[in-house]
Order: structure tokens, then sequence, then C-alpha cells
């Protein structure tokens, strides 16, 4: 709790960034999956009632207004950082003595710190006030990373003294999703990922869709740095099975697009074939056999492949066509589909296979020319790729 107070507190120091990785590094350990609103429990106490405070929850609500259970902390609260404000009176100039002042200001942030932990009461804190709700966290690092631009500047949103602390929250969301997809509970982790998903879905693409970034009034672009992360926030929000409807081939164009030749920094193009890798392997069966959102694949694939300076980035685009042909099965499976006994997932399979076969010739010669690859990394996973292409008919 105190982690992330000092978090939603509007002041920005050197090295608070290293606060937000640890209350993600924290909350990450203490997730809950599948928290029913009769029967809360926490990971690590296999006999219930043995522990009474819940550290971490999912809300059983589908809206998200608590950052603490109960307290409605996003109704009440302004989503507008002051601490912008502050740097750019610091960035923009002035006397020697809003400077000195400013210096003096930053400079006690530390005893104004230990001052304000002395004031916190040491006895036991009340359920609503201590237990962190998981949507709640995802949506307060959200904002302090894309703030409310309609409340904010852009040149001080875009300031590069705020770059450290801005891809550390869209990394934080992404770390919290990982945390979610690797639980035991694939049901409830669903439920909380789709309530993410709204949340962080539509601002993650305002950032990463070139287009939108230039119709800013002061045709400023989002530091690379930060376009990367918000990509990885994006692509964490997808949950297994998740169905984009027509919306998948606009995402996929914007994923080739931040990949593209254009864009100079490498990360932001390993961060685009990843999520174009991780769309292929989580969507449902009918984008898969959608020959425009097919062929934009192995075209997100193809122009990673052409990175032959940054070895990442052709894994990444590898990893592309190894999602494709994973979710069309191996040998063993297509030996049982055209039993009356095939299970669904084979049926789908099959299906997958089948939209995947007029591109067969595409997908292979592009894992073939990487079989010379110096890099081993990229050798393996093309050979992997060429064995199981050579199962299909």
């Amino acid at each position: 709790q105190s982690c992330v107070d000092v978090m939603i507190k509007p002041r920005i120091w050197n090295g608070k960034s290293h606060v937000v990785r640890a209350i993600v590094k924290i909350a990450s350990q203490w997730s809950i999956v599948g928290v029913p609103s009769t029967d809360q429990r926490i990971y690590g106490w296999e006999v219930e009632g043995l522990c009474t405070w819940i550290p971490v929850i999912q809300s059983p609500t589908d809206g998200v207004e608590d950052l603490f259970l109960g307290d409605n902390w996003f109704s009440v609260a302004k989503t507008s950082p002051d601490f912008v404000e502050e740097m750019e009176i610091e960035a923009t100039g002035g006397d020697d003595e809003n400077h000195i002042e400013t210096s003096v200001e930053l400079s006690a942030v530390d005893d104004e710190m230990e001052m304000e932990e002395s004031e916190i009461p040491t006895t036991e804190t009340t359920e609503s006030s201590s237990t962190l709700e998981f949507s709640g966290l995802c949506k307060a690092l959200l904002l302090q990373a894309i703030p409310d631009s309609k409340a904010t500047s852009t040149s001080a949103i875009l300031s590069e003294e705020l770059l450290p602390y801005r891809a550390a929250a869209l990394q934080g969301i992404a770390d919290l999703l990982k945390s979610l997809i690797q639980e035991s509970d694939p049901v409830e982790s669903e439920k909380e990922i789709k309530k993410i998903f709204t949340i962080v879905a539509r601002p993650a693409l305002s950032i990463i869709d070139s287009e939108k970034i230039m119709a800013i009034e002061t045709k400023s672009n989002q530091p690379p740095l930060v376009i990367a992360r918000a990509i990885d926030a994006f692509a964490a929000s997808m949950w297994p099975g998740i169905d984009l409807e027509d919306k998948a081939a606009e995402i996929l164009s914007v994923f080739k697009t931040a990949g593209g030749t254009k864009q100079a920094a490498w990360t932001v193009r390993e961060s685009a074939a990843l999520a174009s890798s991780l769309l292929a392997l989580r969507c449902s069966e009918s984008v898969l056999r959608n020959h425009k959102c097919l062929s934009t694949f192995l075209s997100c694939t193809e122009q990673a492949l052409k990175d032959r300076k940054f070895w990442k980035v052709r894994f990444a685009g590898l990893k592309i066509l190894k999602s494709l042909v994973g979710r069309a099965g191996d040998s063993a499976l297509h030996n049982v589909v055209g039993s009356k006994k095939a299970c669904p997932e084979s049926r789908s399979r099959q299906l997958i296979l089948e939209a995947l076969l007029p591109h067969k010739e595409q997908a292979l010669s592009l894992a073939r020319s990487c079989l010379t690859d110096s890099e081993s990394t990229i050798t393996a996973i093309s050979t992997e790729i060429c064995g199981a292409i050579s199962w299909w008919p």
C-alpha cells in the first residue's frame, strides 16, 4: 500500500520507475485468479481462514472504479498528474529565483517522503483500505504512462524526463497481465483480462498508430521506447481465444505499420512482430481463416526477416510463422480429424490448416531463407518450422 501511495503522488523524481517495478513485482506474486465474491482467498495459504488480510484481489464487478477496495479512487482522483506543470517550468526556463525554488523543492523529496511515512498509523488497517484491486492497479499504471491529453500539454507528456517512468508503467501492465496468464484458472483469468483489455486497448492503440500520432497538434512523435512498451501492454491484454471480429485486420495493419521499414527503432519493430505472433497464437479460429489476415501475418513475417542488422527482429518475425504453424497442428492430429471421434480442437486445427495450405509455399520459403542465418537461434526456430510444414499435405 505504501508503494502504491508513493506512485500515485504527482511528484516525479529520478528512480520513481523503480517504485513501479517493485509494485508490479509484488502484485504479480499475489495476483489472484478466480476469486468469487463469497470465497476470497489468496495463494500460499492451503487452509482457508489462516490469513485475515488479502493483499490483491480481482474485483467481482465489471467496472473499474477502485484502486483499493471500496475507495472509489478513479471517480474522485484527478487523472492529470500535477508534476507535469513543475517539469514544464523547469524545462521552459525563467529567472534564477524560480530555478532555485524548483531545485530546493525537488531535493526535499526524500525528507518529505520520510515525514509522510512516519505519519502512517501503525494500527491494523481495514480490508477496504489495504486490499489492492488488480484491474485498478493496471488502470492506475496506464494513467501514469498516458495522462489525460485534454488536461496535460503534449510537450509535457513527451518530455524525455518522463520517458523511463512512462516506459516502466507500461511494462508493468504487461508483466501483471502475464502473471495472470501463467496461473492455473484460465476461465477466471480470462474474465479479468477482458476487463483490462477494455481499459488498455484504446489508449495503447492511440500511441501505436502512427497516423493518430501525427494528428497531434504539435506534430510530435511519441518516443520509440514508449511505443514499444505500449505494443507490449496491448499484446499482453489479449486473452486466448480473443475474437476481434472485423477489427483483427485493422489491428494487424497497425502492427505492420509500426514494424515497417519506416520505423527506425528496432525495439519497436521487434515488439510489433512479437505482438503479431501473440495475436496469431491467441486469436479465434475465424481470424486465421480470414485470407486478408493470413496475408498480413505473412507480410509482417517477411518485413521482419529483411532486418539483417538485428537478429532479435528476425527471430520475432519467425515467431509469427511458428505461431501460425503451431495452430495448424501436427501429423498425428491430422490422422484423426477425419474420424467421427475427432475432438472439436482437432476439427478447428484442420480448418486452420486448410486456410494455411494456399500459403504453404510462401511460409516454407520464408523459413528456408533463414536456415543459413549466422545466428544459431534463428536457424533453430526455422528448422523447427520447416519440420512442422513438411507434414502438411
